[in-house]
Parts: structure tokens; sequence; C-alpha cells
């Protein structure tokens, strides 16, 4: 005689197979870093800001920039808006070089580009522009325009069979200029049709995983979280053991005191800035003694402007 499971228990099991997308804890907010309301006196002896090599850059930033004036041996970071750049290098008296870190949220516009000695700017002042310039830009944009305001009306929403993790992986890279083929596609808002390549977490790890050739795209592993860039798509087994249950995209890569910080957008739990590093330290506080968290990475050819 067979079991009829209850309708609880087969609706739990169905969400699992359309999509494993599993939560966990929420975002743990953006790297802003706070501005300050003092100012440096310019004059003989104080640091000064006079220059920047490029005034204009893509949203996603990274690249290298050259920041010119006077007395900067003091200068300890620097900051794009309230953005921190991470780790700078002080070359001499008169020069600093420093990456540019993605503009806040992903949001066009000018931003002053603030030296600080401890929390204090130096004197002096620059300005630098976002934009969209590239495929990576356009990503960003989009799943920051739409990690806590789902685009429905476009693609649906899975979070109903089993999370919209997926989904949302998806969505960001037909941002950024990917075309639908026939192992990955979606016919939009009734996104329970789609391949599960494309909304089925263990499959499109899967898919990645034969296709990287064919996608350009490079496996990485957790020790090689300095390589990671914006826009590249992390899996995550969150129990170590299994099959892989989540999906996220890096929106965030920045050397602080000579670490990689690493942190993601996603949906369930819908989040900006997913960190890294907390996200391991929870998970194997949770899980049972021995089983660690595991997570690889896929990483995308640089973009395209």
């Amino acid at each position: 005689m067979r079991t009829r499971l209850p309708a609880l228990v087969l609706s739990g099991l169905l969400a699992a197979t359309l999509a494993g997308c599993a939560a966990s804890e929420p975002s743990t907010g953006g790297s802003a870093a706070p501005s300050s309301n003092t100012s440096a006196d310019a004059g003989t002896g104080k640091p000064t800001l006079t220059k920047l090599s490029s005034t204009e850059g893509g949203l996603s930033g990274g690249t290298t920039l050259t920041l010119t004036g006077e007395n900067l041996k003091g200068v300890t970071n620097v900051h794009f808006g309230t953005v921190d750049a991470g780790d700078i290098t002080v070359k001499n008296d008169t020069t600093i070089e420093v990456t540019v870190p993605s503009s806040f949220n992903y949001v066009e516009g000018q931003v002053p580009v603030t030296a600080l000695i401890g929390q204090t700017p130096a004197a002096g002042s620059a300005e630098y522009t976002y934009a969209v310039k590239t495929d990576v830009d356009r990503q960003m944009a989009y799943l920051f325009k739409h990690w806590n305001n789902y685009n429905t009306a476009q693609w649906g929403d899975m979070n109903a069979g089993g999370g919209d993790c997926a989904n949302f992986t998806s969505q960001g890279l037909i941002a950024r200029g990917w075309k639908q083929n026939p192992q990955w596609n979606s016919p939009g808002v009734n996104v329970a049709s789609s391949t599960e390549s494309w909304r089925f977490v263990p499959t499109m790890d899967k898919w990645l995983t034969n296709d990287a050739s064919t996608l350009g795209l490079t496996k990485l592993t957790l020790a090689d979280r300095d390589k990671l860039k914006v826009g590249d798509i992390g899996v995550f087994l969150w129990t170590g053991e299994g099959r892989p249950d989540h999906v996220m995209t890096v929106s965030s890569v920045k050397k602080v005191n000579g670490h990689t910080e690493v942190a993601f957008v996603s949906h369930n739990l819908d989040g900006d800035y997913r960190d890294l590093d907390q996200l391991i330290k929870d998970k194997n506080a949770a899980n049972k003694p021995g089983q660690e968290m595991q997570a690889w990475f896929y990483s995308i050819p640089d973009a395209k402007a």
C-alpha cells in the first residue's frame, strides 16, 4: 500500500526541486564608509589633493587612479563619495595610487574624492564621475535596481517554487549581454517554464561547468578569492554536503589590510552586500562538526564597453 505524503511535505519537495535556492542570513549592508565633517586647512606642510589622473569611469570601478598633490605621505585612505577605496599605495609625498571602488549602489553621478589622514580630510578637492560604460556596469545597475524590487512583470518570481536566486542571477547575466540559448532560457514572466539551468541552482552550476570553455569562464575556489571580480558568479553549498543550494553575483571586491573582502547581491534572503567572510562564519557555526560551508565561483571574462 502506498503512503500518501501530506500536502505540506509535497509542496516543500516541489519547491526544493524547482529552484534549489536556500536562504541564509540577511545582508550585512553596503560597502560605504562613514563620511567626515571635519576639514584640514590648506597651507605649507598640510596634505593637499590637487589632481586625478582620470575624472570619469564605470560604475563597477576597478581601474587604477593616480592622485597628485602635496604632503601626501600621511594619507591613510581615500573615499569616493562615501565609499572607502580600501588599501592605497602612497608612492611618495606627491603621488598616491588607488583602485577606484564601485559607485555606491551602482548609481551614476559625480562624487567628491577625498584623501584622509585618519578621519581628517586633506585640503583641496577633486571630483570623479561614475557612468555606465561596460557590460558589468549594466549587470550591476540592473541587480541593484531589483534586488529588493523584483522585476516580476518581466521575469516572474520563483520564491513560491523554492527560491528566486538562480532566476535573479540569470536576469543579471541577460542585463550583462548574455544571450539565451537552448540550454539556458526563460519565456519571461512564466519563469516556471524556463530551463532548469535558468532557475535551478544545481542544474545552473552543472551548465556553467560543462559550458565553461564556450562561455569563457574560469572556475575558482575559495582559495582564489583574490582573483574574483565584480559581476562574477558564486555557487554555495551551505551545509557542506549534498548538492549546491544557492547562487549569487559578486557585488564588491576590495583589499583591506591585505585581505580581499568579497560581497554578493542576491535574492533569498534579498541582499545587496552579503559579506563572504560573515557567510562562512555563520554557516560553519550552524553546521555539523566537520561539515564546512563550500563555495566555488565562475569568473567571467572582462567586460566590454
